[in-house]
């Protein structure tokens, strides 16, 4: 069930059940499912493409989808925080940690927090998701800030449902 939600990787259900983790990288992403509408939007014709413009996305869709994304979104800023808690740490003891920085929130954070971020977001909101995400991300890696799992939980959702 959380591998369906993108709560879960396959390596991560894998460790779970006691079993080796799979070598294929694509085993340690996070997938959510793109082809699922609501049974109510789906018309009587069978049409998808039709049924998928049927439901405009409003405000009150937006919010119902980050109400039930919110654990995900909490799972995977948590994600996001604590790796980037692990690398300024080991990264202190560098002597030079400025440059390892600029490298760090220019090119390496960025894509993981969009690899942990972008999927909920565009859940929340097909059509501004991923560029909300992506204006967050830049932001929050440009000024190099530090938020609790919750703090960048609550930031993003904020933007996401406006």
């Amino acid at each position: 069930m959380l591998f369906n939600i993108g709560a879960r990787t396959p390596n991560e259900i894998r460790r779970f059940e006691g079993q080796n983790p799979n070598p294929d990288e694509a085993s340690d992403k996070y997938y959510i499912g793109a082809n699922m509408l609501p049974l109510d939007v789906v018309s009587d014709s069978g049409n998808i493409s039709e049924a998928s413009q049927a439901a405009p996305i409003t405000e009150a869709s937006r919010q119902a989808r980050a109400d039930d994304l919110w654990v995900v979104m909490i799972e995977a800023c948590d994600r996001v925080t604590r790796k980037q808690m692990k690398a300024e740490e080991a990264a202190q003891k560098k002597p030079q940690y400025y440059s390892w920085s600029d490298h760090f929130y220019g090119e390496t954070f960025p894509a993981f927090m969009r690899q942990n971020i972008s999927s909920i977001a565009i859940a929340i909101d097909p059509v501004a998701g991923e560029r909300l995400a992506q204006e967050y991300i830049e932001q929050y890696c440009e000024y190099r800030n530090t938020l609790t799992p919750k703090g960048m939980a609550d930031q993003l959702i904020g933007r996401l449902t406006q």
